[in-house]
């Protein structure tokens, strides 16, 4: 759903406004009563961490020893890998849904933090120094924390 909605967000005179978020909510609304999933329990018993791959863009160089550290040095935590080119949309929201920390490099993939529970945490990598704004302003419109992440500028320091 890269469409109208998604690209406004990064407009440079956009505002977040109760018009903006009553419109992602319809939306939202929307898509998970026609998929049947409005009103899919979430339980807390784990940290559910999605880390988004992508097979076009290579942000993590280390992301199976990161998955593997976070198992085994959290307690009650779950972590996916998931390429989302191979997940019908249905699997993809359910799986958003449950999603407590999200990461994921810059595209449009990130766009699936639209399902993802008000309070869930998004970590958004830039591979480059390009600003975009929309997941940062969508993560905003529905009451997710965000945090971007750029490499390039950690190795610099």
């Amino acid at each position: 759903f890269n469409g109208a909605l998604i690209q406004g967000l990064n407009e440079k005179n956009w505002s977040c406004d109760d018009k903006s978020s009553e419109l992602v909510s319809e939306f939202r609304r929307f898509v998970l009563s026609r998929y049947g999933l409005e009103n899919l329990q979430r339980t807390r018993d784990f940290l559910n961490i999605t880390i988004i791959s992508r097979s076009d863009v290579q942000v993590f160089k280390n992301v199976d020893e990161l998955i593997s550290t976070s198992i085994t040095s959290l307690q009650n935590t779950f972590v996916i890998k998931v390429e989302l080119e191979y997940v019908p949309m249905d699997e993809q929201i359910k799986i958003f849904q449950h999603s407590d920390l999200i990461i994921g490099a810059h595209g449009q993939e990130m766009a699936q933090i639209m399902w993802a529970p008000s309070g869930s945490t998004v970590i958004e990598i830039f591979p480059d120094n390009k600003q975009n704004f929309t997941f940062r302003r969508l993560s905003a419109l529905l009451g997710l924390r965000y945090f971007e992440y750029r490499p390039q500028q950690q190795q610099q320091q």
